[in-house]
């Protein structure tokens, strides 16, 4: 005679959770391997495309850098020597600068624009169509990048534009410059050697600048392995704290394309 099943025997229940608690902990370390992998691939992303983003930014106002208006021409590209009044008496200096060791440079470029940094219209609403002498300041404060402009005005002062800067990017561990000197003169565009801005002299022709950043990602609990780092930025050497952030170097060069040319 055959006889119905009647119920689980206790060894049946047990193996049971126990086969379904097996089955748990792998749906959840599944889940946690995911989301940790997708965590560490976003801040990968978000800081490759953040560091491109900025470099193609500025090796675009690289590339103006000293084109002069129909009358001029020519303006020397970049800024070495300048202090501009802050408004209340005090200079404030607006030149391209070397960090030294441990620290950020400062690069500051001059160029005809219709657009300062800020996004301010330098054009006066289309009366002005070839727009105006713009000087560009990059520098760093509190890990960030920031830029500001100011506009030259017909009898050789300059006027601060609104905003005072505005904020590129975050994160930024190191920025440093380098630039292209050409000191063959014999008529040709070629860069004999690189120079921080402590070793470039104003009568130096520019033809090419090396811009390089250091980036950190936001997060810094990300599953990677943690400890310091000693990273090359240009001419730098940057050792980085102990902790669990993703960290990349870009670097771009960019040719300073309106020369003078009496001096290559």
């Amino acid at each position: 005679m055959k006889h119905a099943q009647q119920g689980l025997t206790l060894v049946e229940l047990m193996i049971a959770l126990l086969l379904g608690l097996l089955l748990s902990f792998a749906a959840i370390q599944l889940l946690v391997s995911n989301q940790r992998t997708f965590s560490l691939q976003d801040a990968v992303t978000a800081i490759n495309e953040d560091g491109q983003t900025v470099l193609r930014y500025i090796a675009a106002d690289i590339r103006n850098a000293g084109r002069g208006s129909s009358v001029e021409g020519y303006v020397q590209p970049v800024v070495l020597n300048l202090a501009v009044d802050d408004g209340g008496g005090t200079p404030v200096a607006f030149q391209s600068s070397d960090g030294g060791a441990g620290g950020n440079d400062v690069l500051v470029v001059r160029y005809l624009a219709q657009r300062a940094c800020q996004g301010a219209d330098l054009t006066a609403g289309g009366a002005n169509p070839e727009g105006e002498i713009v000087v560009n300041r990059y520098f760093v404060v509190d890990e960030s990048l920031w830029c500001a402009s100011l506009s030259e005005r017909a009898d050789g002062g300059y006027d601060a534009l609104a905003p005072n800067a505005v904020e590129l990017i975050s994160g930024v561990e190191s920025f440093q410059v380098l630039y292209g000197v050409d000191g063959l003169r014999n008529g040709k565009i070629g860069a004999t050697g690189f120079v921080s801005a402590a070793g470039l002299a104003a009568a130096d022709s520019v033809v090419a600048i090396r811009v390089g950043l250091l980036l950190r990602s936001s997060d810094t609990t990300l599953p990677v392995p943690a400890g310091g780092q000693t990273l090359s930025v240009l001419d730098q050497q940057v050792v980085t704290p102990e902790d669990r952030a993703i960290r990349r170097v870009f670097s771009t060069t960019a040719q300073v394309r309106n020369i003078f040319w009496d001096g290559i």
